[in-house]
C-alpha cells in the first residue's frame, strides 16, 4: 500500500502538485491508510530533488560491535559483576544500547539480585 501511494505521489509531484495537495489526495483516496502528512512531505522533497526510485533506502541494520569492546565487557564482569549498566557504558565508552545488546544478545548475561550472570538454562 505504502508503495502505491508513493507511486501516486511521484505522478502528482510530475505534475507540479505540492504536499498538502497530495496529502489532501491520498485521505480523499485512501482514507485512515494514507500515509502521514510528514512522510508525504518528505516525499514530495525528495521526488523534487530529483529521486527516482519509490522504493526505502537500504538500511544496514544494528551497527556492527568489534570484539575488542565485546572481549572487554566480558573481562570487567570476570572481575566485578556489581557493575550499573551506566558505569559499565561509561567504562567502555559505548552506548548503554549497545551495552546492553552485547550483554543480552551476545554474552548472554542478564541482571539478577544486582549481578550480572550467565543466563543459561537447565533441564529440570
Amino acid at each position: 500500500m505504502k508503495i502505491d501511494q508513493r507511486s501516486w505521489i511521484k505522478i502528482e509531484v510530475a505534475q507540479g502538485r505540492s504536499a498538502q495537495t497530495c496529502f489532501q489526495g491520498l485521505r480523499e483516496a485512501c482514507g485512515d491508510a494514507a500515509l502521514p502528512y510528514r512522510a508525504v512531505a518528505r516525499w514530495v522533497k525528495l521526488f523534487h530533488e530529483g529521486r527516482d526510485s519509490i522504493q526505502d533506502s537500504h538500511r544496514s541494520g544494528q551497527p556492527h560491535v568489534d570484539n575488542h569492546t565485546i572481549e572487554l565487557l566480558a573481562s570487567l564482569l570476570d572481575v566485578e559483576r556489581r557493575w550499573t549498566a551506566r558505569e559499565l557504558a561509561a567504562e567502555v565508552a559505548i552506548c548503554h544500547k549497545t551495552m546492553f545488546h552485547i550483554l543480552h544478545d551476545i554474552l548472554g548475561y542478564c541482571k539478577i539480585a544486582a549481578h550480572w550472570v550467565p543466563h543459561t538454562l537447565s533441564e529440570v
